[in-house]
């Protein structure tokens, strides 16, 4: 970012660190941050549920938690494709 900007690194930090500071708020308060034309971040909740645990070959209840997912915009699907298989 600095060589982009011609900002010093100390001033990029202090904006990234704010930026990181409102994201978990927004988080927090179960709300979606959208990262401009690329792509948003959502909290969702996933449910309890039964999961087979292969090492012990038992049935264990997976606890209820959030998790985040990211729903890409245009901008984001257009940069995935120009991605090259090597």
């Amino acid at each position: 970012m600095h060589e982009l900007t011609g900002y010093t690194m100390k001033d990029c930090l202090v904006v990234l660190q704010a930026a990181e500071a409102f994201d978990m708020q927004a988080f927090r308060n179960n709300e979606a941050v959208k990262y401009g034309k690329l792509f948003t971040v959502e909290p969702y909740k996933v449910t309890e549920r039964n999961r087979y645990d292969i090492n012990t070959q038992k049935v264990a209840v997976s606890r209820s938690h959030y998790a985040l997912r990211v729903k890409l915009h245009k901008m984001g699907e257009e940069v995935l494709g120009e991605i090259e298989d090597e």
